[in-house]
């Protein structure tokens, strides 16, 4: 429930930055859910100096239709200029489990304009076999075009084959398709995950994309990721190195550390560290440039709140805050500011 509605919502998160950029003050976040029910809301509300509204509204029921069947109803919601809140978004998603270990997931997006009329702009099927060997999953996206029709945009097929000592060796190609419905291969992605303990995972990851002017694919970046586990705390670290010369140079780092509170609730720090546009390549290079701290902080009935704040690095290497902090009245020290 919670993969799709993520999926949902990108194009509302993208109102919302609007709505940061031009009213500027305080934004909060709040949460929402009876599992029991299947439903969960998520609201963004903003006070400015002269006024206080909600700028988003996400509700999401899951209902199981039968015992092979859920369906998915997640309907975003945005402020009119009186006030009220109007339907801008619903995507309905529907997976079924099939025989043999097949489960497909369709879903479609229907977006509603200001004089109310709704249209579908986007759909996408995902079949997903699982056996004991592995797994193959394909995904198929559609979209309407400037013309009005439906077209195919893209196509995702990955195949995960486990080995005899317990690696998993996992390939994904990814497709596009030009005005005239032909598929052309633009990302392939070869990754090996290696479990060294209950605690630690290693992704090795290749990265291969096409090339404007040849028009063949290259190996493009290598990405490195390892995530241990002690207790409830969780650190991950991703390192990605891209072709240098005959070599390879270490071009960012990403540093994420995450802790769970008993209460359900909690805190993630990431780090990202990069290579400073001057400078030759190498790990004692990189250096820190942005720094997110995030805080879920459970609360009373089933709601919930995020903290999260944005910081920069600056030339006297000192963190510096890239959002506002103050406490909106009525609503806990724990709100989302931005």
């Amino acid at each position: 429930m919670k993969r799709i509605l993520m999926m949902s919502v990108s194009v509302p998160l993208m109102i919302l930055a609007v709505v940061l950029s031009s009213h500027g003050q305080h934004a909060s976040t709040t949460r929402e859910e009876q599992p029991d029910k299947g439903f969960e809301r998520v609201e963004i509300h903003f006070d400015t100096r002269d006024r206080s509204f909600t700028a988003l509204q996400i509700a999401t029921q899951e209902t199981k239709v039968s015992e092979t069947v859920t369906r998915q109803e997640s309907v975003v919601q945005v402020p009119l200029a009186d006030g009220s809140l109007a339907e801008a978004e619903r995507t309905t998603t529907l997976t079924e489990q099939l025989a043999n270990g097949q489960t497909r997931t369709t879903s479609e997006k229907t977006e509603t304009d200001r004089q109310g009329k709704s249209r579908i702009t986007a759909q996408a099927t995902e079949t997903v076999v699982s056996t004991a060997a592995g797994r193959k999953v394909q995904r198929v996206e559609t979209r309407r075009n400037s013309s009005g029709q439906m077209v195919r945009d893209r196509e995702v097929n990955t195949v995960e084959r486990k080995q005899a000592d317990g690696t998993i060796v996992r390939h994904t190609e990814e497709q596009s398709f030009d005005v005239n419905n032909r598929a052309e291969l633009v990302r392939q992605v070869d990754e090996v995950i290696i479990s060294k303990s209950d605690n630690e995972t290693v992704v090795e990851a290749t990265i291969r994309s096409r090339e404007g002017i040849s028009g063949r694919l290259r190996e493009m970046a290598r990405e490195r990721t390892v995530t241990k586990t002690v207790g409830d705390r969780t650190e991950t670290e991703r390192v990605i190195s891209t072709p240098r010369g005959v070599g390879w140079e270490v071009q960012s780092r990403v540093v994420s550390t995450e802790t769970k509170a008993a209460d359900g609730g909690i805190e993630r720090e990431t780090i990202k560290y990069e290579q400073p546009g001057y400078a030759a390549g190498g790990t004692s290079k990189i250096k820190p440039r942005l720094k997110i701290v995030e805080k879920y902080v459970v609360g009373d009935g089933g709601r919930a709140s995020m903290d999260r704040r944005v910081y920069v690095r600056d030339v006297n290497n000192r963190w510096v805050p890239q959002t506002f902090s103050s406490k909106i009245p009525g609503r806990g020290a724990y709100e989302r500011r931005e």
